[in-house]
């Protein structure tokens, strides 16, 4: 099983996709390199970093990718359908986890998921509001970008939001005192571009469903 450790942040990000600057330089980055057999022959480069203070934690996604698009323009729509990268985090064992999806249009899709999948709940406007995004493309990509491209998501998630939906942390929010151990992973994916991929921190298997909690990872923040 892999592990990511996130660190306490040296500073507050900007959320400007600085990459390389003084929060985000030396922080570690995890790499997907799994693709499930599906995939077309494009299999885009994908790092991930995360950081965490006292307000709630931040994850940068940083893509060098070809065919973007990004046509699904709504909250809670199937970004997943366009150039896209993924956050799926489950706080506490035994309850339900949370699905990051960001297009490279900077448009999220959320839910909290409890099994059976019938019970998903999409997290409400009052807390997506609450979650600051960048992102390097354009809001809408209706015409592929075929050449090699390099584009960045970048967000924040305040620790009131995972707290609504766990109804409370059991001693695993992070920043008290101890290492604390989430479970999550981190994928890519463009279901409707000319290239279809799908790509994995942690390999889910045979079944094309990023929705296997059971393969996640550890997220051990530190």
């Amino acid at each position: 099983m892999k592990e990511y450790r996130v660190v306490k942040a040296a500073g507050k990000p900007g959320l400007d996709g600085d990459w390389s600057g003084a929060v985000w330089g030396g922080v570690t980055a995890a790499r997907l390199e799994a693709f499930h057999e599906r995939s077309s022959d494009h299999q885009p480069g994908v790092e991930v970093k995360m950081v965490y203070d006292e307000a709630g934690v931040y994850v940068h996604f940083r893509v060098v990718d070809q065919y973007v698009i990004a046509k699904y323009c709504e909250r809670q729509s199937y970004v997943c359908r366009d150039s896209c990268a993924e956050f799926f985090v489950q706080p506490i064992n035994g309850k339900g986890y949370f699905n990051f999806e960001v297009s490279c249009g900077g448009h999220i899709l959320l839910a909290y998921t409890m099994k059976p999948r019938k019970e998903d709940v999409e997290v409400s406007n009052e807390w997506l509001d609450q979650i600051e995004i960048y992102h390097s493309m354009p809001e809408r990509v209706e015409e592929e970008v075929k050449e090699e491209t390099v584009w960045q998501v970048e967000y924040f998630v305040p620790w009131v939001l995972f707290e609504a939906y766990l109804g409370g942390w059991d001693g695993q929010k992070p920043g008290e005192g101890k290492e604390v151990t989430w479970r999550g992973n981190f994928y890519k994916c463009a279901d409707e571009s000319s290239h279809p991929h799908w790509g994995m921190w942690q390999d889910v298997g045979e079944k094309l469903d990023y929705h296997q909690p059971d393969k996640f990872g550890q997220i051990v923040f530190e």
